[in-house]
């Protein structure tokens, strides 16, 4: 957005505590990640007020903020005059990849952005006029919608562009978007270089120029970085095409076989089936009514100990097996193995130019 309009702020805060998957984190569960978020005022609006809107905006998967924000410009001089807007772009993403830089696993949860932006509204409430309006473009839109089920008065209202909001994987025609990132060029000698190879590719040919632009200013960063420590004065992708890929999609091959109906680790897919249900238990204490604490304390208290010791190991086997793969170097951790290469289905294949003849 025009900085000549805009009263531009960026702000650091903490991610939310606990992540939803152990490995989101490389070395520590109780790791603190960051996320990076930028707020935008009109200047001839600068102190908040009853009549003005607040509008929290949401990424797609692999492109900064700034690609968004001119979407959201040009909605503002069309339809809105006094607003405030912050971006918080998710903790694997652009700047909050770079600042989590040494901190980043490979299991990252779409969940956790949508209480990420929970935690970003509870601490900035002072800045953030109601009504709550949310705009999110494809995986954007699914975090919104989460964030909503989560607090549905949160958001007066959202705009969802093209959300991935489905019940089932779709098949789309030729390679899948991740496979496709799997194998994208990310390294490039120069920035003049990579912009130029962007302009020669056909997925950006239709991009508003502008839009363009901006991602040519924040979608590449300088070398060095943990992936390429040798590629000095090189650029690569600001989001790594490994988290990128991770953000796609989550993989079950070791926890269900090849045959894809065999369960060979039911922690790691649980709700594969739903006949048979795990971590449940019911326990029936006979004669007793509502008030079972206080009548049958002894009792419950048993049932509750033996509970709590099998969750207990659970928990604690889980936390070994995590610790086990923190031993593994930084850059295995963060991207993409042969195996996730192979299970995606290898190289997409290319198409041979056709005969001008």
């Amino acid at each position: 957005m025009s900085s000549s309009i805009f009263e531009i702020k960026e702000h650091t805060v903490e991610c939310q505590h606990i992540r939803e998957y152990t490995r989101a984190t490389a070395d520590s569960q109780e790791a603190v990640l960051h996320l990076a978020v930028k707020q935008y005022t009109p200047l001839d609006n600068l102190k908040p007020q009853s009549g003005d809107v607040t509008i929290i905006g949401a990424h797609a998967n692999g492109f900064p903020k700034a690609t968004l924000s001119k979407f959201i410009h040009e909605l503002v001089l069309i339809v809105i005059r006094n607003y405030m807007s912050p971006f918080g772009t998710t903790y694997t993403h652009r700047l909050n990849g770079v600042l989590n830089e040494q901190l980043l696993g490979d299991d990252p949860s779409w969940f956790d952005h949508s209480r990420d932006l929970l935690h970003m509204i509870n601490i900035h409430r002072a800045s953030m006029p109601m009504p709550i309006l949310g705009m999110g473009h494809s995986f954007g839109g699914n975090i919104l919608c989460n964030l909503a089920f989560m607090h549905p008065r949160l958001l007066s209202t959202v705009i969802l562009m093209d959300p991935v909001i489905q019940q089932h994987a779709s098949a789309p025609k030729g390679p899948s978007p991740a496979r496709s990132s799997a194998f994208r060029r990310d390294l490039w000698p120069s920035r003049e270089e990579a912009i130029a190879a962007f302009r020669k590719s056909k997925f950006y040919s239709t991009w508003d120029p502008r839009v363009f632009d901006r991602w040519c200013k924040y979608g590449i960063r300088e070398t060095p970085t943990n992936i390429y420590p040798n590629e000095k004065g090189a650029v690569t992708l600001t989001t790594t095409k490994n988290h990128e890929c991770f953000t796609f999609m989550r993989p079950s091959w070791e926890g269900v076989a090849p045959d894809g109906a065999t369960v060979l680790r039911r922690e790691l897919v649980p709700d594969w089936s739903t006949t048979h249900v795990v971590r449940v238990k019911e326990v029936l204490l006979e004669e007793v009514g509502h008030l079972v604490a206080m009548e049958a304390s002894e009792k419950c208290a048993k049932a509750a100990a033996e509970w709590l010791g099998q969750e207990t190991k659970r928990f604690e086997a889980e936390r070994k097996e995590y610790e086990e793969w923190t031993k593994r170097p930084l850059v295995e951790k963060q991207t993409l193995s042969e195996e996730w290469k192979r299970h995606i289905g290898g190289p997409p294949e290319r198409t041979a130019p056709k005969s001008k003849i």
